[in-house]
């Protein structure tokens, strides 16, 4: 089931861009592009979401819309982006994914902003070579926003005119009809990353507002951008891994973590090596990573893991095994055969197969607070098990673990 990025404040201007998966062609033909309009209709009749620009192309999709609560709009994706899915796949007889993992949110300031947004989504198939004007793609919001067409209409003209800025619709008209008309002739159709990879964009103040909504939670970079006109955007910054993808990138912080916590019967150090030549620090820090995890899992959350079906002994097991899981991908890093290092959502459903997607997004977000956590501690603690990670850790021979309780460092 489609998925966003996880940085999304509530009522806001959000830029959504959705791909076909592995990049395929899966739109490629009318009808199949009349179907998604279709059920994007029908899922915009039952969700309170004001869908103020769209274009369909034959591989991804753009969508531009105001919502009060960013969970409406998740769950207007959900369901046309999954009913999409099940339609196409009926009809061609296949399996398999139709979109591509998750879609990318933008969020975007009202007025200057959300107009150059406008443009450049209605300039989209101009940019791919396909049309030389907006006007004649059919499969976009053009006409829709300039009213030249009024039935089965998906745009909210109204709310755009609002969210633009404008003191009325002529306003409005005239602004949007004087920057199309200008990129068109300008030639300037090249990709602009801001709209489709950054976490919002706009003035430099709303960047620094979004930055600081999601400051606990990852490492954000504001930056200035140049193209059509002044602006800011927040993108995911560098982390002490780097590194970007479908996960957490997560930054050191101020935090704090006790010394002394109580290990639970059913994570062991001895989960962590094989022999004496296992008992190295950074086999200890996995052990505590795994620690990390168990404590962030809320009781209402192990609950609700509970009710899928999984006993505590299989929580505890997901513990290790998601922490082990990030051991190989960290040791990569370390070693320079991978350029990234980011937490993911496969351990957790490989794991907890049948997880509903809700509880699932619940178990990341622990995780990647887990990470947060153990990070803060390594930035105190003198063992040095990242840097020194192939020395033995003297730890694994204390005895104060098995009596359920540990004082390192």
């Amino acid at each position: 089931m489609p998925r966003a990025n996880r940085y999304i404040a509530d009522g806001l201007v959000y830029h959504l861009t959705h791909r076909c998966h592995d990049r395929s062609f899966l739109l490629r033909f009318a009808k199949d592009r009349r179907e998604y309009r279709r059920r994007l209709r029908e899922a915009l009749a039952t969700e309170p979401v004001h869908l103020l620009d769209y274009c369909i192309t034959s591989n991804h999709v753009h969508l531009l819309a105001f919502a009060d609560k960013a969970d409406y709009v998740a769950n207007l994706i959900q369901r046309a982006h999954g009913e999409m899915a099940r339609w196409y796949n009926a009809r061609k007889r296949r399996t398999g994914a139709f979109w591509e993992g998750r879609y990318h949110c933008t969020m975007v300031e009202d007025g200057a902003h959300f107009m150059r947004c406008m443009v450049y989504i209605a300039m989209n198939m101009v940019r791919a070579g396909v049309v030389g004007h907006p006007a004649e793609w059919e499969w976009c919001g053009y006409k829709e926003v300039l009213g030249e067409k009024k039935r089965y209409r998906l745009v909210d003209r109204r709310c755009l005119v609002e969210r633009a800025g404008a003191v009325s619709e002529r306003d409005f008209l005239g602004n949007y009809r004087h920057l199309l008309e200008e990129a068109v002739a300008s030639g300037s159709n090249g990709r602009e990353s801001r709209w489709t990879e950054s976490l919002a964009v706009g003035s430099e103040g709303f960047a620094r507002r979004m930055a600081e909504t999601f400051k606990a939670r990852t490492a954000l970079a504001i930056e200035p951008e140049g193209g059509d006109g002044p602006g800011w955007s927040v993108r995911e910054g560098a982390s002490p891994f780097g590194g970007e993808g479908d996960g957490y990138r997560m930054s050191l912080g101020g935090g704090r973590n006790e010394a002394v916590r109580i290990i639970p019967r059913e994570i062991s150090p001895e989960d962590f090596f094989d022999d004496e030549s296992g008992k190295t620090k950074f086999n200890w820090f996995c052990f505590e990573f795994a620690l990390e995890i168990m404590s962030c899992l809320s009781e209402p959350l192990k609950e609700e893991i509970r009710r899928e079906g999984y006993e505590d002994g299989d929580i505890a097991g997901f513990c290790i095994h998601y922490s082990k899981k990030t051991k190989s991908a960290i040791l990569s890093k370390l070693r320079g055969r991978r350029s990234s290092m980011e937490l993911s959502y496969l351990p957790i459903e490989n794991y907890f197969s049948g997880m509903s997607d809700e509880v699932v997004d619940e178990v990341l977000t622990a995780v990647g607070e887990a990470w947060n956590r153990l990070l803060d501690l390594c930035v105190v603690c003198p063992q040095q098990c990242i840097t020194d990670r192939d020395s033995r850790a003297p730890m694994f021979d204390d005895p104060s673990w098995r009596d359920g309780s540990r004082s390192w460092p």
